[in-house]
């Protein structure tokens, strides 16, 4: 690229980026904000869409919405709150129901039901189509309210996964699709207008 153009919405964080991009001899021109500020033409953005995200919803948010994160073919395996594995969640205004530390890097606890049942959360978001299909179709998880409320969320994996494995820069895009949904009357945005800006910008895909 002839010009690369980097921005994020935290100063010190432009400063000490810019800092190591010189020590490295690096050619980037940095700038506190959004990419809008530039005027000429660039071939790349740096940009942390994740911090213009948080800054909009996060000084609003007064409750978080408890999530469960569903993986596995039965949807019995899960991440503990602190995995990297489900960092979009409390990032979009969500607690995270299984506490409990992770046992490996890997992840995909196991849990069982009964465990479910007394976290009995408010969203659960699924990882795998057919786990979604099956646990809908379950009569046991029509005990959770997620369930019974209608608030069981596959997450889009289009052209890959928007939340977890592979971790990518598609969390950018997944975190504002999750903080939509568990929090539509402070977040609302048109998800669909959303999708297509960022898959022009990072994909450079136009979508119909």
């Amino acid at each position: 690229a002839s010009f690369v153009a980097a921005c994020d919405t935290d100063g010190e964080a432009v400063r000490i980026a810019e800092e190591n991009a010189s020590a490295n001899g690096a050619r980037v021109e940095f700038r506190t904000g959004g990419p809008e500020p530039f005027s000429d033409p660039f071939d790349c953005v740096l940009a942390n869409i994740q911090a213009e995200v948080l800054s909009e919803l996060m000084p609003t948010l007064r409750k978080r919405v408890s999530v469960y994160y569903a993986e596995g073919g039965d949807g019995l395996a899960t991440e503990g709150e602190r995995s990297m594995h489900t960092e979009i969640i409390p990032l979009a205004g969500g607690e995270n129901v299984h506490k409990k530390s992770a046992v490996s890097a890997y992840g995909m606890e196991r849990i069982s039901l009964e465990q479910l049942l007394l976290y009995n959360p408010e969203v659960v978001i699924v990882k795998e189509k057919p786990c979604a299909a099956s646990l809908l179709a379950d009569p046991r998880w029509h005990e959770l309210r997620a369930v019974r409320n209608r608030k069981v969320y596959l997450i889009p994996s289009i052209p890959f996964n928007w939340f977890d494995r592979p971790p990518s820069f598609m969390r950018l895009l997944g975190v504002q699709w999750l903080a939509n949904l568990l929090h539509p009357d402070l977040y609302p945005i048109d998800m669909a207008k959303e999708t297509k800006h960022f898959y022009r910008l990072f994909l450079g895909i136009e979508l119909g």
